[in-house]
């Protein structure tokens, strides 16, 4: 097996005359290829052998030109009458859906810089200050790029990518019958690389309505309509060749891309952008949007957005002016290793490992902690953080969830609302802040929970759940007298077992250093017992 490097590329808006404008990038990608099946142009020109164990071969030797060929077969009249009835239903498809689609002519002015300038110049700029004689400003230039999109309701709506309008000054339609129109952008949601546009004029159109993605199976025919190059309502037609196929890289607009595509070996090139992606009874099931390629053209494997989730965003852009996703309030998440496995007492390696938690947040809220492996949301198992992201990334703020979840390789459920992300920036603030200057305890120390991560730095299992000095005032008791260091793991207060910082604040709200303290700790993975008693301290 060897290897060759790709890319996968968003499918370029092109300029009038056919020149693909260069599209962003979203990520070097290796194609494993483990060998090649090649035919003639014109296709197979013979029939193999079926080898029987028998010597000899069987065939049907083609008739010579101008020949007469003979009556048919059953069989052959068979597969001719069904390859009649695919070729109509492509024709219905076609004659139904390209009055749906349009091209779009998306201008935008560019800055063209300062006459005679090069990068050299600026790096000078920056280094030693201006040259004597400043470089003239140039006027903006401005630029024409082209794409694809179809109409989704009767008064002239549009879907397209928003990598086709993004920055755009002004938008141009054309519909099939050539009119050119004007369109308005009425917001986009660049994490799905989705935008919605409405034509200006007001009228009635010819529509195309979303289907079902999440019912399309691998295996199914599917129609790709689109411009591209230029070359107006082009239909192109293949199968989905996968599911669920992830760009792990941001997109072309810089923002995550948290889209699980529909792959489809359709043929889409730059100008498809945008364009709907069409299963046989009509009905839209993804909208074309981005290539792998290592030539800059079409190579067998395209990518489109679900319908599904296309049609959450135009929703919501409609309502909103934009895609607002749901906020849960997990900041950080690991990949459930077999060492964490082991350390939380789960039997195979799964999920989605909190490993910090906003207080205040809808997860704190529905009863998530810090250390819970998250296995599924919404009945989706969530088998590493990245699928995780991406389920919860389809969901609106206001929507709920069902989460499924192990703590200490227990199986426990719970309900967790989806929160706008504006709604809980007050509890985000103040967690960072909380935990960027936590003021020093009754002991004169500052402390953390032991999660999972910590535990398996300080190869201690036993320390789960304690709490770890992480620093200490000048005059800790804890520290002078009781001779405690950092990294050292609090499990017990006074008696009272400490599993979770929660219990170490309700253990310290009964303790006197002036009285006694007698600690319980870990050190290099042994337990001993630190008793003090300071008379000098003061809360």
């Amino acid at each position: 097996m060897h290897s060759t490097q790709a890319e996968v590329q968003v499918t370029p808006p092109i300029t009038p005359g056919g020149r693909a404008r260069p599209a962003p990038v979203y990520v070097p990608r290796w194609l494993m290829v483990a060998g090649a099946c090649c035919a003639t142009a014109g296709g197979v020109l013979g029939v193999g052998a079926l080898d029987d164990g028998h010597q000899g071969t069987v065939a049907r030797v083609l008739p010579e030109p101008g020949e007469d060929p003979g009556p048919m077969t059953p069989a052959e009249e068979r597969a001719i009458g069904m390859a009649a009835d695919l070729s109509s239903a492509f024709r219905r498809v076609a004659r139904d859906l390209t009055p749906t689609v349009v091209s779009i002519a998306a201008t935008s002015s560019v800055d063209a810089g300062a006459q005679g300038q090069s990068p050299a110049d600026e790096l000078f700029r920056q280094f030693f200050g201006p040259r004597a004689a400043p470089p003239v400003r140039r006027a903006p230039r401005t630029v024409t790029s082209t794409g694809s999109g179809f109409i989704v309701s009767a008064d002239g709506y549009i879907l397209t990518n928003n990598h086709v309008i993004e920055n755009a000054d002004s938008v141009t339609v054309t519909l099939s019958d050539q009119r050119q129109l004007e369109a308005t952008v009425v917001g986009a949601d660049p994490g799905a690389d989705l935008a919605v546009l409405k034509i200006t004029p007001p009228g009635t159109y010819p529509f195309a309505r979303l289907g079902d993605s999440d019912a399309t199976e691998v295996g199914d025919w599917v129609v790709a309509i689109g411009n591209p190059f230029g070359l107006n309502h082009t239909v192109t037609a293949g199968i989905i060749s996968a599911k669920g196929r992830r760009i792990n890289e941001r997109g072309p607009t810089g923002a995550v891309n948290l889209t699980e595509f529909l792959q489809t070996d359709a043929a889409i090139n730059p100008g498809n952008s945008g364009g709907p992606m069409v299963d046989l009874q009509g009905r839209v099931i993804g909208i074309a949007t981005a290539i792998f390629t290592r030539s800059g053209g079409y190579q067998g494997i395209g990518l489109g957005i679900p319908a599904n989730l296309a049609s959450d965003v135009f929703d919501d852009i409609l309502k909103n002016g934009s895609f607002e996703r749901g906020y849960l309030g997990l900041t950080q998440l690991e990949e459930v290793t077999p060492e964490y496995a082991q350390i939380l007492g789960i039997d195979t390696p799964r999920g989605a490992l909190i490993a910090e938690i906003v207080p205040g947040t809808p997860a704190h809220a529905a009863g998530l902690r810090t250390d819970d492996v998250i296995v599924s949301l919404n009945g989706r198992p969530t088998p590493d953080p990245e699928q995780l992201v991406r389920i919860a990334g389809r969901l609106r703020a206001g929507s709920t969830a069902a989460v499924q979840y192990l703590r200490n390789g227990k199986p426990l459920s719970t309900t967790v609302t989806f929160a706008a992300l504006g709604a809980v920036d007050d509890a985000i603030v103040q967690h960072a802040a909380a935990q960027e200057a936590q003021a020093a305890d009754e002991l004169g120390l500052v402390v953390r929970q032991v999660g999972a991560r910590d535990a398996l730095r300080l190869s201690d299992p036993g320390a789960l759940g304690g709490v770890r000095v992480v620093n200490a005032l000048r005059d800790s008791p804890a520290i002078r007298l009781g001779g405690l260091q950092r990294d050292d793991v609090i499990v017990r207060v006074n008696g009272t077992p400490v599993r979770s910082a929660e219990d170490y604040a309700k253990a310290l709200r009964s303790v006197q250093p002036e009285r006694g303290v007698r600690l319980v700790i870990r050190r290099n993975g042994q337990e001993s017992v630190r008793t003090f008693q300071d008379q000098r301290f003061e809360r």
